[in-house]
């Protein structure tokens, strides 16, 4: 899901069927939804970022028989996804990617073929570049980051009770309080939102 002006993206996803390559959009004055462009390649479990409100990308995912590294580019005004020439590093689903500032965005964990990543990057989205980062001091996929403040934070994912967060600048990771004492177990695929 992303959110650019005045509507919802729904982006892929996975039904009964398999894995979706169909998007749509919800109208949030009309309060209604329609389709838009299909992406070039059927995928769920990405994530979605908006840049500067007239594009969404999505990066890696999973296809149905494995992960992928490509990344996809949406144009809101043309209602057409391209796929951009530089490849994803790692071919992993269930990553979170979040804004840290006006043209970067910071990509963390998800799942490979085999198992959960600790992999932190930027990338950049005028000069197409990826730039690695510390590596998050846990694996994780099918977790939940936030931006505030000049850190990222970390919460959640599979096998997993610990929250940590980044400060961008010194690029040092810390622990921060832990949900444990309420759940003892970990979050995965939750909701979250930040105020």
């Amino acid at each position: 899901m992303a959110h650019s002006g005045d509507y919802v993206y729904a982006i892929g996803g996975r039904s009964i069927n398999g894995v979706l390559d169909g998007c749509e959009r919800y109208s949030i004055n009309l309060d209604r939804w329609e389709r838009i462009a299909t992406l070039n390649q059927k995928r769920c479990t990405m994530p979605a970022v908006v840049f500067e409100e007239s594009c969404i990308y999505v990066f890696g995912g999973y296809e149905g028989n494995g992960r992928i590294d490509s990344i996809e580019q949406y144009n809101v005004t043309n209602d057409v996804w391209n796929v951009l020439h530089v490849k994803f590093p790692l071919s992993v689903e269930a990553e979170t990617a979040v804004l840290i500032s006006a043209n970067e965005v910071i990509i963390l964990g998800g799942h490979d073929n085999s198992a959960g990543t600790k992999d932190a990057m930027t990338f950049n989205f005028e000069t197409l570049h990826f730039n690695k980062l510390p590596p998050m001091p846990y694996a994780r996929f099918l977790h939940y980051a936030q931006y505030y403040n000049n850190s990222i934070y970390v919460f959640g994912g599979v096998d997993n009770c610990s929250c940590q967060k980044m400060n961008v600048t010194d690029l040092q990771w810390h622990p921060v309080a832990s949900y444990q004492e309420f759940i003892n177990y970990n979050l995965q695929t939750f909701s979250s939102a930040s105020v």
